[in-house]
């Protein structure tokens, strides 16, 4: 009896850890799921005032692409 319980007890410490892990991942997960759209909302905010081209292009804009 005192094997089994000994033995329980380190299933559920086990789990135990296993379980604040898993959370732990969960939570950066979805954190960095947010960062990212975030950022993809940034990146729609830049293109979304544009239409359809030809699109005039500043002097700063031509000489950073040659780069």
């Amino acid at each position: 009896m005192t094997e089994v319980d000994e033995n329980l007890n380190y299933l559920l410490g086990r789990l135990s850890l296993v379980t604040q892990e898993f959370n732990q991942i969960k939570a950066g997960l979805g954190t960095a799921l947010d960062e990212i759209r975030d950022s993809f909302h940034a990146v729609q905010d830049k293109i979304k005032d544009k239409g359809p081209g030809p699109h005039k292009i500043s002097s700063n804009e031509v000489v950073e692409s040659a780069k």
